[in-house]
């Protein structure tokens, strides 16, 4: 892809606000600097999508079904049976959130495809379009680096957030074997 060139940005992500903001920014960015992006986030969150400036951003709907569910009906949810009927509800849920995930997609001529983890669709949409596609997580989990590893699997120098690297005793009582 020369330099210069516009570029056409398809990013997926699904969840709630903490899963679609960082990719509403990145949308934002991509437009600030002249591409054209088609963001596709569940219904609803069209608020954390910052408007188009230089380039363009449209927004589809994917997934509002389905983050109802996980939002209203798996809590509530209790014994084998509660478990089974959701899953069913779910299973349903999760085949439409594909179906507009690559409806959204068809009508976009992207020369990159963006994707949260949790967007099931990204590697095959990208694949199936014949453009790269890009797994994207705005935390160290799937790409931890020196500077930023995975957190909650022992990564990282404690000794930089002020520890000491060890683990430390409770301050209640400096000899109690509870680990702070």
């Amino acid at each position: 892809m020369p330099y210069g060139r516009i570029m056409r940005v398809l990013i997926m992500t699904f969840g709630t606000r903490g899963d679609i903001q960082p990719y509403a920014a990145l949308a934002g960015a991509l437009s600030d600097a002249g591409h054209e992006v088609a963001l596709v986030i569940p219904g609803g969150m069209e608020n954390l999508v910052p408007p188009a400036t230089s380039g363009t951003i449209r927004v589809a709907s994917a997934g509002s079904e389905l983050l109802r569910l996980m939002q209203d009906v798996m809590p509530e949810a209790s014994g084998p049976r509660d478990a089974l009927k959701a899953m069913g509800t779910m299973r349903d849920a999760m085949r439409e959130q594909l179906d507009e995930t690559r409806r959204a997609a068809e009508g976009f001529d992207a020369d990159v495809v963006v994707y949260h983890p949790k967007c099931l669709a990204g590697p095959h949409i990208a694949e199936a379009l014949g453009v790269p596609g890009v797994l994207s997580l705005p935390l160290p989990f799937y790409t931890p680096t020196a500077a930023h590893p995975v957190p909650f699997l022992g990564g990282g120098d404690p000794s930089a957030r002020g520890g000491t690297g060890r683990p430390t005793r409770s301050r209640a009582s400096p000899h109690s074997p509870t680990e702070a």
